[in-house]
């Protein structure tokens, strides 16, 4: 069966930013099909053609060679195919919570899994729980390592544990409701330690990957804050 290459109709070229940042839908499934066309190209001209160069008792042995080696290749293409159909630009997930809130506390019930958001009692809460803020920076921390991870993983770089301090200033005038002061944090500083074996080349190169793909990463840069991620081998 023939393989044919159809791109989709050009769309409006990408600034540099928006380049760097999103990954072009077509450009993703054109690969994969390319990718799995030109490994069953592979498989069918490893085939010999001649039947008769080999012996009866290499026939059986041959036929699960060639065999494993079409389902290898065949799952490598069609796991690209898969992974461009699911995180393509077209495609939405939805993430939900819902919450309660009593005096300044808020309960949240994510899935399965239930936390609180307070204020000190300084600010009028009650200290069950961290205040929003810091519960933003633990979820960049948290962002940046399951991006990490995965980019790990695809480099093929050992990845252990990673220790991060992250800091956040914010000017409180602006929550007080002074005209021109933003109510947001003005600068975030990260500083991420990474135990692992991968040379310190590999670190930067899974953290300059994972700057581009994490969702937390990505809301803060558009923020226009102050943002430093440092990353170093331990």
């Amino acid at each position: 069966m023939p393989c044919v290459f159809e791109e989709e109709a050009p769309t409006k070229p990408p600034t540099s930013e928006e380049e760097s940042w999103i990954p072009t839908n077509h450009r993703l499934r054109t690969n994969s099909i390319k990718a799995l066309c030109f490994s069953t190209l592979f498989f069918i001209l490893s085939v010999p053609l001649d039947a008769k160069q080999h012996q009866a008792s290499n026939k059986q042995i041959n036929h699960h060679h060639h065999t494993k080696m079409l389902s290898q290749a065949l799952r490598t293409a069609s796991s690209s195919l898969l992974r461009g159909r699911s995180y393509g630009t077209s495609a939405l997930a939805t993430i939900s919570v819902t919450a309660v809130s009593r005096g300044s506390r808020t309960d949240v019930s994510a899935g399965t899994h239930k936390y609180s958001i307070d204020e000190p009692i300084r600010m009028g809460g009650t200290d069950s729980g961290p205040n929003p803020l810091a519960y933003l920076l633990g979820s960049l921390a948290g962002c940046e390592t399951v991006t990490a991870i995965r980019v790990a993983k695809e480099l093929n770089v050992p990845w252990e544990e990673v220790t991060y301090d992250v800091a956040g200033d914010f000017d409180p005038r602006g929550f007080a409701g002074v005209a021109g002061v933003q109510p947001h944090f003005q600068k975030i500083t990260v500083n991420a330690k990474v135990k692992t074996t991968a040379t310190e080349a590999q670190v930067q190169e899974v953290a300059r990957i994972t700057s581009t793909r994490c969702p937390v990463h990505s809301l803060i840069h558009a923020a226009k804050v102050d943002f430093t991620v440092n990353w170093s081998k331990l």
